[in-house]
């Protein structure tokens, strides 16, 4: 698989704030786009976030958004995604499900990408075969929440595999996993 620079395509990033951990999402757009099209891209994170707003913290917030061109490493400001809200108290999460993030995974001819979403709310079994439990396995699909599916056909008409390939494709499933680094904290007591 032949790889890719960080700057092959134009990104755009935004800084988030979720369950009292501030996180970046980085989409990419596919070769060729101009400095618009890859703004547009604001609209995306906000779209991939709002279908999840039901499984949101209540302190979820965008900060800011960067993008840089095609080739270049120079971020400049970005509009902002307008705002999503969530619904779900922070009280409630552990913090194992703080540091929980949510993977979608993107293949193109010769390229991938992935994209992380922290602060969707995924309920932990106590019983390792209760299959009953959404994601129990570590896979959400569309059948256990709607919006993966929902997720994943937003993404595939505006965000693109490290390649900028017009044959990206997002699959309608997530990973849902804790985050090692975040992990780390938690166990060092810096996230409670």
């Amino acid at each position: 698989m032949p790889s890719f620079s960080p700057d092959y395509t134009s990104r755009y990033r935004a800084h988030y704030h979720a369950c009292g951990i501030d996180h970046t999402i980085q989409l990419r757009k596919q070769l060729g786009a101009t400095p618009g099209q890859t703004a547009l891209l604001a609209g995306t994170v906000h779209d991939i976030f709002a279908a999840a707003a039901a499984d949101l913290p209540n302190d979820f917030a965008f900060l800011s958004a960067e993008q840089a061109d095609e080739g270049s490493d120079l971020f400049y400001p970005a509009p902002t995604p307008v705002a999503v809200v969530g619904i779900r108290g922070v009280v409630s999460y552990t913090p194992f499900q703080k540091v929980t993030h949510t993977r979608f995974a993107c293949r193109a001819v010769g390229s991938r990408s992935s994209i992380e979403m922290y602060g969707i709310w995924w309920e932990y079994s106590n019983k390792i075969d209760d299959v009953d439990t959404v994601a129990y396995d570590g896979v959400a699909t569309p059948t256990e929440r709607a919006y993966i599916g929902t997720i994943a056909g937003l993404l595939n008409t505006q965000a693109f595999a490290n390649s900028g390939d017009p044959s990206s494709v997002w699959a309608a499933r997530a990973t849902i996993k804790v985050n090692d680094f975040w992990l780390r904290q938690v166990r060092s007591g810096g996230i409670t």
